[in-house]
């Protein structure tokens, strides 16, 4: 079974995230293990509950958050990366490009 680890800091409910539940809905039916890391007590967050979608909650996830914030939530999200071990890192935002692939890279 192949692993997919996705990424979101959005906030609010829209398109986008409709979309990335949509997606992750249907990876789950072709076998795939996806797991969703965003914020706590986000209408995203809330949604992939209904859906039944792992989380993995990371609270220092915000857009345009201060510097230490970021630390916090890239510490946070490599130690998901390696808990989860993904085969893809999906993520929704250009701005978390670089967290992802520091995250890929220290997984090998």
């Amino acid at each position: 079974m192949k692993r997919v680890l996705k990424l979101t800091d959005a906030w609010s409910y829209s398109a986008e995230t409709e979309n990335l539940l949509q997606v992750a809905r249907e990876l789950r039916v072709r076998d795939y293990a996806v797991t969703l890391a965003c914020m706590p007590e986000t209408p995203i967050a809330r949604r992939a509950r209904e859906f039944e979608i792992p989380l993995a909650l990371i609270p220092s996830l915000r857009p345009g958050a201060a510097v230490w914030r970021g630390v916090s939530a890239a510490r946070r999200f490599i130690r998901v990366a390696h808990e989860v071990q993904p085969d893809v890192i999906h993520v929704y935002r250009s701005s978390l490009h670089p967290l992802a692939a520091w995250a890929a890279r220290r997984e090998g």
